[in-house]
């Protein structure tokens, strides 16, 4: 691979890396595993903890998809005036 390649895609990957807060995400996850086992209720011990912990990453996965399939969105826009071609002194249209 042409190292003027690799370093653009580590520079690229360190900018959207900062954008995401990974140890939220782990935050997130673990509250919702805890809230869908209390739910479940009590009575099924480990068998109860491996659902829920299959449940919330699930959950977790499609929400993720639904975040780039709404990010994809907003980068095809061709709206002059979506967050992309507008400047940051101009008024932006609402983006449903």
């Amino acid at each position: 691979m042409d190292w003027n390649l690799r370093v653009l895609q580590d520079l690229v990957y360190v900018r959207v890396r900062g954008c995401v807060d990974l140890l939220d995400l782990v935050d997130l996850e673990r509250d919702l595993t805890e809230s869908i086992e209390q739910a479940l209720g009590p009575e099924d011990g480990p068998a109860v903890w491996t659902e829920a912990g299959r449940a919330s990453r699930g959950l977790l996965d499609q929400a993720w998809r639904r975040l780039e399939e709404e990010w994809r969105q907003l980068r095809d826009m061709e709206c002059p005036l979506c967050p992309l071609c507008s400047g940051p002194n101009e008024s932006r249209a609402p983006v449903d």
